[in-house]
């Protein structure tokens, strides 16, 4: 699929139809069945070693953004190759013209550029600023620490004993309203840490002139603005890759089962990162996102502006402090309260339904 510099070549591969549409599904099967494997050795190899949560999410968050871009790369390159032209969402009919492969120099920029829509070029900067790039480096260091801290502050003292001492439920209420503000500090930590800091670092090394990572989501009266403002990479990926081939080819023409379907993906691979680096199934995460996440879109689209934001900022704040609250005492009372088989069921099950010390 890389072009080493030889010079263009024509398409004329596999021109009985029958065939080709035979070696197009053999193909494909291989590219996803590639793709499947390089997950599940990433998932085997993390919980093989026995990795930290922070390293768990940093492994595997790093393969997914490694399998996005390879779907994007195959995915536009795929129409490319097959009908000779650039992916198109049309049916037309393939030419016989010219077709450049891209380079590997193309990929390899585009693998570790700050995008994850592929293209051959890319706007580009005339100089590296190395001042702007150390300090944003020295900006991701800074937030990490800062994020530690929270947790050792504030996560670990109110839920270490989770399960071994008793507690009433409105110790238990008080418990989970005090990490409202430290849920939402980790929210907004980890997004200038990933989409400002760290991305403006990569694209200042590399010279990729596209700054576009976030938008004034902070703004939003909807959870429909904030979806699309709050982390533009992912989106136009998702939008791109997910959405659009959803649209065309699976559900012909309903944006609302596109939507979803984009809403199901996002959930669920935020939530195999979370039960992997944790240990266990609980899907909090899945749930706020891939089912209160949803609705909450239709239902704020028409919404007042000025009451729109308000609630966007207060479910942020109360959704992401009953998260990591959830997450925190599942985890402290699987330490407290060890379950005495080795059943796979237990990944399964919640242990804070039994042990909870709720009186």
């Amino acid at each position: 699929m890389f072009n080493l510099g030889l010079s263009p070549i024509t398409f004329n591969f596999l021109p009985d139809v029958p065939l080709r549409h035979l070696w197009d599904a053999v193909c494909l099967c291989l590219f996803v069945s590639f793709q499947l494997f390089f997950m599940a050795a990433a998932t085997y190899a993390v919980i093989r070693l026995d990795l930290a949560f922070v390293a768990v999410a940093s492994v595997l968050l790093e393969m997914t953004r490694m399998v996005m871009k390879m779907h994007a790369f195959v995915r536009t390159n795929g129409g490319r190759i097959l009908d000779g032209k650039l992916k198109v969402d049309s049916e037309e009919t393939a030419s016989n013209e010219l077709v450049r492969y891209p380079s590997l120099s193309q990929f390899t920029y585009y693998f570790f550029a700050p995008t994850f829509i592929y293209q051959d070029s890319y706007p580009r900067t005339s100089r590296i600023d190395w001042s702007f790039a150390i300090a944003r480096l020295l900006e991701v260091v800074g937030v990490m620490f800062f994020m530690a801290n929270i947790h050792e502050r504030y996560i670990e003292p109110n839920f270490q004993n989770f399960g071994k001492e008793q507690i009433t439920p409105g110790d238990l209420v008080v418990k989970l309203f005090s990490m409202i503000l430290p849920g939402f500090l980790i929210f907004l930590s980890g997004f200038y840490c990933v989409l400002h800091a760290w991305l403006n670092f990569t694209a200042e090394v590399l010279r990729f002139s596209d700054r576009m990572y976030y938008k004034d989501w902070w703004t939003a009266h909807n959870y429909d603005s904030f979806y699309r403002n709050w982390n533009v990479v992912v989106h136009d990926w998702l939008y791109e890759y997910i959405y659009k081939d959803m649209f065309h080819y699976v559900f012909r023409g309903s944006k609302t089962a596109s939507s979803i379907t984009v809403f199901l993906v996002s959930a669920i691979i935020h939530e195999y990162i979370l039960s992997t680096g944790l240990r266990f199934f609980l899907p909090v995460m899945f749930s706020f996102f891939g089912v209160l996440g949803v609705i909450v879109v239709f239902l704020t689209r028409k919404v007042n502006r000025t009451a729109g934001n308000l609630f966007l900022w207060f479910s942020l704040s109360l959704g992401n402090g009953l998260m990591v609250s959830l997450y925190a005492m599942e985890s402290y009372a699987r330490d407290n309260c060890p379950v005495n088989n080795d059943s796979w069921l237990n990944y399964f099950i919640p242990v804070i339904l039994t042990c909870n010390g709720l009186k």
